[in-house]
């Protein structure tokens, strides 16, 4: 019989929806295995290893009685998957509550903890320091920059930045205008090319 970790930890977390309490002897059985197990955790445990530890403990407990629960409740724990685990939760949370001292606050805890999705990561900022080469008014401004590095670097204008007026005022005098150029890296779809392409947005211009 092979056993997935995976559905073990989403196992779990069907235990935090409620299920109608019953009263069938192998549920008490596999609550009981579970407990001892069960008490060797506490809500102090990092979430994820709380959750995994959980889902073991669960597989551990049920494995003796897989005929039963597969006879009384169609739980096929030779296909377990995630709605096997689920199904199972429901079926034993009641009686782990009643069962084990302490499981009830560790349900708590992973019914109340969800997991908070990182903050998106904005495009970092870069600088180039060099010399206008053109200036293109077009559906947006694009700056040609020789850079004192030696690359030519084209930079599209989104955006309103600090000094823009110093190239886009009177676009034909800028060339020759040297400054600091802060800029970061975007990708945007090209419809004629139908692939996404990375350009340098402007940022700020500090003379």
């Amino acid at each position: 019989m092979r056993l997935l970790l995976q559905p073990g930890i989403a196992l779990f977390l069907g235990l935090l929806t409620t299920s109608p309490a019953v009263g069938q002897d192998v549920l008490d059985k596999i609550s009981h295995e579970i407990c001892p197990c069960v008490g060797d955790l506490n809500a102090q445990t990092p979430r994820d290893t709380l959750t995994i530890k959980l889902g073991v403990c669960m597989i551990t407990g049920a494995l003796p009685y897989q005929k039963e629960l597969k006879k009384k409740y169609g739980v096929d724990l030779e296909r377990f998957d995630g709605p096997t685990g689920e199904r199972l939760g429901q079926l034993v949370a009641t009686k782990l509550v009643v069962n084990c001292p302490g499981f009830a606050e560790l349900a708590m805890r992973l019914a109340q903890e969800e997991d908070v999705p990182p903050p998106p990561t904005s495009p970092s900022v870069r600088t180039v320091q060099g010399t206008v080469q053109e200036v293109t008014p077009s559906q947006f401004l694009t700056v040609t920059v020789r850079t004192d590095h030696g690359p030519t670097y084209e930079f599209l204008l989104l955006d309103h930045v600090p000094n823009i007026e110093q190239v886009s005022q009177e676009p034909g005098k800028a060339k020759g205008f040297y400054a600091k150029w802060d800029y970061e890296e975007r990708e945007f779809y090209d419809p004629y090319t139908r692939t996404y392409k990375t350009y340098r947005v402007l940022r700020s211009i500090t003379p």
